[in-house]
């Protein structure tokens, strides 16, 4: 970085052909080229994979700081940049070694009525009317004053509240972790909605990200010329009552998202992946866009990137949850006709999805998910599901 930048500060910036980044600092500027955005890349991205400083660093964080030190060497001649380089080194280490803080974050959710708290996964979600409670409860555990009420009673206006807690040095990664962990929630939630979620339009999602159900048209042809009108989608609430905590496959989606990185099998990683995928899936404002993420879901439970797409995941969604042979035929047969579909859609051909296929494929997504929820917490349990599918091809003779 310094290189570059020594090489740079003779050439005027209205001259450089990008890429660059000037970084100013008080009133001095340096211009990193390919050379120096290439080397802030790659120490950003080892430092990264150090498990201590990614966990609690935002990437962001960590660009900062490693440009607050570069600073200390930007402007150092050469005879004694490598001395300023050591000390400099020493310092961003002093620096990300910062102890982590844990941050407790507060998240608005639209269209989701709760009867009381309710805790999924790393997140807990509570009615409006607990936003008081929560805030000063959370305040006090941290032994801060909470802050102004009245402005946050206008953010969360009409909103549930999602709470969840993030141990970071750095209020980016805070956010990053915590959205995510909400955003799992969430994705359960729809997932144990399916298949009613989408046609009675249960949807729900961070304030602000839900797509309104309200579409313009203008109207010409010969048969008739109207005035734009609109067509109102009304959203129906999706209902949470005290007693689902206690639902059995409630309690193992519960325990999937709880277990901590380091503990989770292949499949849990799989499954999680997979929830995630479905979730997105059924938030999404088309059909088409749905029936290719919900394709997507199923591949990141069932397949390796090597594997031949259509008849692999034709074959392992009927040994699934194929009931009997005949169904697992039938599984198999419709599967092989809607990934051919999938494809089309994405290399851009024109076709036409029925109302049928979307909600067949939404229903054998959810199915997907769930059994292999069943064999990640049942007895035997299944820690990699790809031996599990071989076995299914070639049973033993007993």
């Amino acid at each position: 970085m310094w290189r570059d930048g020594w090489d740079n500060a003779a050439i005027p910036v209205t001259n450089l052909p990008p890429p660059y980044q000037i970084i100013t600092h008080e009133d001095r500027h340096v211009t990193l080229r390919e050379v120096g955005l290439k080397a802030e890349e790659d120490m950003t991205e080892h430092l990264r994979t150090l498990e201590k400083v990614g966990q609690v660093f935002s990437n962001r964080e960590i660009e900062r700081r490693i440009q607050d030190v570069f600073w200390k060497i930007a402007f150092t001649r050469p005879d004694g940049v490598k001395e300023a380089a050591e000390i400099a080194a020493d310092e961003l280490q002093a620096s990300l070694s910062e102890d982590p803080t844990e941050w407790t974050i507060l998240l608005p959710i639209s269209n989701l009525a709760l009867e009381g708290s309710l805790t999924v996964g790393k997140s807990t979600f509570h009615p409006n009317s607990q936003l008081e409670s929560v805030v000063i409860l959370a305040a006090e555990r941290l032994g801060r004053r909470p802050p102004l009420l009245d402005s946050l009673k206008k953010d969360f206006e009409g909103c549930s509240i999602a709470e969840s807690k993030a141990v970071s040095v750095d209020l980016d990664q805070a956010k990053i972790l915590a959205e995510r962990d909400v955003l799992d929630a969430l994705c359960v939630l729809r997932c144990l909605a399916a298949p009613a979620y989408r046609p009675d339009n249960k949807y729900i999602d961070f304030k602000g990200k839900i797509w309104a159900g309200t579409t313009g048209y203008a109207v010409l042809s010969s048969k008739q010329v109207s005035l734009q009108f609109t067509r109102i989608g009304y959203f129906m609430p999706f209902r949470i009552r005290d007693k689902h905590a206690q639902d059995p496959v409630f309690l193992k989606f519960n325990n999937l998202l709880q277990k901590g990185v380091a503990v989770r099998t292949v499949f849990d990683r799989r499954l999680i992946t997979a929830i995630r995928a479905f979730g997105l899936a059924l938030n999404e404002t088309t059909d088409r866009d749905c029936f290719v993420t919900c394709i997507t879901a199923l591949e990141a439970l069932m397949l390796e990137d090597h594997d031949p797409k259509k008849e692999a995941l034709a074959e392992r969604t009927a040994h699934l949850i194929g009931r009997n042979r005949e169904n697992k035929r039938e599984i198999y047969r419709r599967m092989k006709d809607l990934y051919a579909v999938r494809s089309d859609i994405v290399h851009g051909e024109e076709r036409d999805l029925s109302d049928a296929d979307v909600a067949y494929l939404i229903e054998i997504a959810q199915a997907c998910i769930l059994k292999s929820l069943e064999m990640t917490s049942g007895s035997p349990k299944v820690d990699d599901p790809l031996p599990w599918f071989e076995e299914q091809k070639f049973p033993s003779d007993s």
